[in-house]
């Protein structure tokens, strides 16, 4: 009777809780209840009452014991389902570039020449970045080409006489530049000629003597020659370049067919025929007057100071 009393407090207080913890309660309670019941038909009563508590009391202990173990389930779950997020996540990043799974696609191929070209400056493509051919010094370019798919590089030397420039070799040519704009006595200048790394020609214009100059000047191709000018009439040269001098003249110069005469410090000096063929010509040399004799051309005779037509 106690029993059956005892059930039916336990079933009333279910009905009230419906929660899953009394609901085991009250399974393992009618199990172990049921177990009593038939072992009363075959221990004696004293034995009972101790069975009894010993049992009730093992009963608690297993009800406690899977209350707790179903509520660490009940924690742990969360946990689990975050490892799982997190091995997923590191699967996906561990990906290799090029995998089937990647979400991003990335060309492995090698896009440009197949073999080395120094003569052309080219731009390789590789896993979608750019590598342009580039000069590391004077003669030396470094060049980028693919080599069974796969980005490569050599530095190689230009071939004598040529030049790395903007990554590529080209031929070395002359460059010549001048201060006084070309032939001009007038003007003390510099010419300069540049051929790769060398400088072959780097001259000032400067004074022979009194009255003549060496007279730098450019040429078409590049390269620069020189050559000895006297200074114009009345001009002398004075720190590499022809200035107005002490002398003067009335024919400019030496000109054999206008009859002259030259004038430095007091001193005159007039053309003279010396024979029928041959005329002495005065000029002026920086600040005197020195004198040439000139013979006539072909079909001219020396008369009246000057060289006419016969």
């Amino acid at each position: 009777m106690v029993v059956f009393g005892f059930l039916r407090i336990v079933h009333e207080r279910f009905k009230k809780s419906q929660s899953l913890l009394y609901y085991m309660r009250y399974i393992i309670f009618i199990i172990l209840s049921s177990m009593l019941l038939f072992g009363c038909c075959y221990t004696p009563m004293t034995s009972s009452s101790n069975t009894n508590d010993t049992n009730e009391t093992s009963a608690d202990d297993i009800i406690d014991d899977d209350a707790n173990n179903a509520q660490e389930n009940v924690t742990e779950t969360p946990a689990t389902e975050e490892s799982a997020q997190e091995d997923t996540n590191q699967q996906d990043s561990d990906l290799e570039p090029g995998s089937e799974n990647e979400t991003t696609t990335i060309s492995s191929s090698c896009v440009g020449p197949t073999e080395s070209d120094m003569s052309v400056r080219d731009t390789v493509l590789f896993y979608n970045k750019s590598y342009t051919d580039v000069c590391i010094d004077y003669s030396t370019v470094k060049d980028y080409y693919c080599n069974n798919g796969v980005l490569e590089s050599i530095n190689d030397e230009c071939n004598p006489g040529n030049r790395c420039n903007a990554g590529k070799c080209e031929p070395v040519t002359f460059i010549c530049s001048e201060t006084d704009g070309g032939i001009n006595v007038f003007q003390r200048g510099k010419t300069t000629v540049v051929y790769g790394m060398n400088t072959p020609v780097d001259e000032w214009d400067e004074c022979v003597d009194e009255g003549k100059i060496i007279e730098y000047y450019c040429l078409g191709d590049g390269t620069a020659t020189s050559e000895q000018i006297i200074c114009p009439s009345g001009y002398k040269c004075v720190s590499d370049r022809c200035v107005r001098s002490n002398c003067d003249e009335t024919d400019g110069g030496l000109d054999i067919y206008v009859a002259g005469k030259t004038t430095a410090g007091g001193e005159e000096r007039n053309d003279d025929c010396i024979t029928e063929r041959r005329l002495r010509e005065y000029y002026c040399y920086g600040d005197d007057i020195e004198s040439t004799d000139e013979y006539c051309d072909e079909g001219y005779i020396c008369d009246n100071d000057r060289c006419e037509l016969e």
